[in-house]
């Protein structure tokens, strides 16, 4: 380890890997590897690749680590420019999705035929990131935004949990054993009877929720703290990127294998050890060190100028892939999960080159001091 601190926050690689996460996530719910051509075991591995929610989890924690760690973002007028770079980089396409989704879902027996009934109460929940805490009604609506409100917990923890971890390392261990201790309280305390079943049982709390899934932050935290004090891992002619993908496979092989009729992988308490630990441990982080130390093909292709695109429109692209945007493209029109996904593609780059670039640099201009 040398005294030296490296201070590069752009990284083409793990803007490229972005789009990839989201791309699995997509196979995940349009999966094109049917059971009849490709096999059983084919396809439910195809099935677990909500691990790309997993890859941004680790990614979050990493680059706000490399971003931000080394700021003060703990005094009044650090956290305050901290949340306004947050909020201008996830709200406003958030917004406008939530809020078309809102007005045409309006107009049909849509909301009518949910279990709350309410539009209004999906909309502000939804606007607030507060229906991530409620199982009732967390994945209706625009059912995948949950993992908005998991990553909106760690933006107004993160002050507090660098603050933690520069005054005692060992922060990064014991802190997501709090958090994960809090979360079983939570669920201990409401005991299934909550309101619209808030933090309603373990499965949902280690599944969809910032105090079961928090092990996933940290450790890109942790990673980020190896590379910025240029720690030398001390393995020699391992190549960390096909070392991590090889293992990321493995792993969603692993989770396929639990895999049944009426539940993902990750449904069950081997399945979330796998997905919310081994996988993060031993497979993404691996993939991650690989894209910021190694130079070879697959960070060339990562950091090209077509994935580093996607890769930056991979925000929009996850958040309007599924919801209304299949109900009107996919389900209405295609059909075809290729064809969509081009469809998708194009429209998330529109979005973000005219909408969401604009409005991230206009939003931190205004509000920054």
């Amino acid at each position: 380890m040398t005294a030296t601190q490296k201070n590069t926050t752009y990284f083409p690689a793990l803007t490229g890997i972005r789009a990839i996460a989201a791309y699995l996530v997509f196979i995940h719910h349009f999966n094109i590897f049917h059971e009849s051509i490709f096999g059983k075991r084919v396809y439910l591995f195809f099935e677990e690749m909500h691990i790309g929610v997993t890859m941004f989890f680790v990614l979050s924690g990493l680059l706000l680590c490399l971003r931000y760690f080394d700021a003060d973002i703990t005094t009044r007028k650090g956290f305050y420019n901290f949340m306004v770079n947050r909020f201008a980089r996830i709200y406003p396409v958030y917004f406008l999705v939530i809020t078309v989704s809102y007005i045409v879902y309006s107009q049909t027996s849509y909301f009518e035929q949910t279990i709350i009934k309410s539009g209004a109460l999906y909309y502000f929940g939804s606007l607030t990131f507060v229906r991530g805490f409620f199982a009732d009604f967390f994945t209706a609506f625009v059912p995948h935004s949950w993992s908005l409100t998991v990553e909106e917990c760690f933006y107004i923890l993160c002050p507090v949990i660098f603050l933690l971890i520069k005054k005692n390392a060992k922060a990064v261990v014991w802190l997501p054993l709090l958090f994960i201790f809090t979360g079983c309280l939570l669920v201990f305390i409401c005991n299934g009877s909550a309101v619209y079943g808030f933090f309603h049982d373990f499965r949902f709390l280690f599944n969809f929720t910032f105090f079961g899934r928090c092990i996933e932050f940290f450790i890109g935290i942790g990673l980020g703290l190896l590379y910025k004090k240029n720690i030398v891992l001390p393995v020699k002619k391992l190549n960390f990127t096909v070392t991590g993908i090889v293992i990321i496979i493995l792993c969603g092989w692993g989770l396929s294998m639990f895999h049944t009729a009426e539940h993902y992988g990750d449904y069950f308490t081997g399945g979330i050890i796998l997905n919310n630990l081994i996988l993060p441990v031993c497979g993404i982080s691996i993939l991650y060190w690989g894209l910021l130390t190694e130079k070879n093909i697959v960070t060339s292709i990562l950091s090209s100028k077509v994935f580093t695109l996607l890769g930056k429109s991979s925000y929009a692209f996850y958040l309007i892939h599924l919801g209304l945007f299949a109900e009107l493209f996919y389900f209405n029109v295609s059909k075809n999960p290729a064809l969509y996904f081009i469809y998708l593609n194009v429209l998330a780059i529109v979005l973000y080159k005219f909408f969401e670039h604009p409005m991230n640099t206009f939003l931190k201009n205004k509000l920054s001091r």
